[in-house]
């Protein structure tokens, strides 16, 4: 299965995340090397589920360790 990356963004959006066309882009770009190292396309214009999910993770990561800044725990 696979999800546009402008739904993509409708999604991140809806959680709270406000990325811009090019932050997504290079989340896109991030989240296909880390699931098939050896195909990239910065072009993309879908993502799939692996992708989606890995895109996700380095998302909440990024709120987790700014949560964990705020609380003063880092």
């Amino acid at each position: 299965k696979e999800m546009s990356t402008a739904d993509l963004m409708v999604t991140m959006r809806a959680m709270g995340f406000e990325p811009s066309p090019a932050e997504l882009q290079k989340m896109v770009v991030q989240a296909q090397l880390a699931v098939a190292p050896h195909v990239a396309d910065p072009q993309a214009k879908t993502v799939t589920e692996e992708q989606f999910t890995e895109i996700m993770t380095m998302k909440m990561g990024e709120t987790e360790t700014m949560r964990n800044f705020s609380l003063g725990l880092l």
